[in-house]
C-alpha cells in the first residue's frame, strides 16, 4: 500500500538519522527537527525520482492527492499529474 503523509513525514532522514517529522493535518504541513535530505536507504541520490505519492487525498477533491518531496516539503497535485519524477514507496505490515 502507498504510505499515509504522516507515515512518509516520519521516515525522512538527514545524515543517516530520523530527521524527526511531523504531520499536521489540521494546517496540511510537515514540521521537522532538522530537514530531511535525498539520502539512501529512502532515496536514490542518482535518480530524478524526487516526489513520492502517498494514500491521502484532498478531503475536498478526490482528484488530488499529497506528495512528499525529498527535502520533507508536502503538497497538493492533481493525480493525473504525469512527470518522471514522482513514484511511490509501498509499504507493508511488519513481519510478525
Amino acid at each position: 500500500r502507498l504510505p499515509t503523509v504522516d507515515e512518509a513525514v516520519r521516515t525522512m532522514v538527514y545524515r543517516g538519522q530520523n530527521a524527526g517529522g511531523t504531520w499536521d493535518p489540521a494546517t496540511h504541513t510537515a514540521h521537522f527537527r532538522v530537514m530531511p535530505d535525498k539520502e539512501a536507504p529512502l532515496w536514490n541520490r542518482y535518480s530524478q525520482i524526487i516526489y513520492w505519492w502517498t494514500a491521502d487525498e484532498d478531503p475536498s477533491d478526490a482528484r488530488l492527492a499529497y506528495r512528499v518531496v525529498y527535502n520533507g516539503y508536502v503538497n497538493l497535485v492533481g493525480k493525473r499529474f504525469g512527470q518522471g519524477d514522482i513514484a511511490c514507496r509501498c509499504m507493508r505490515k511488519p513481519a510478525p
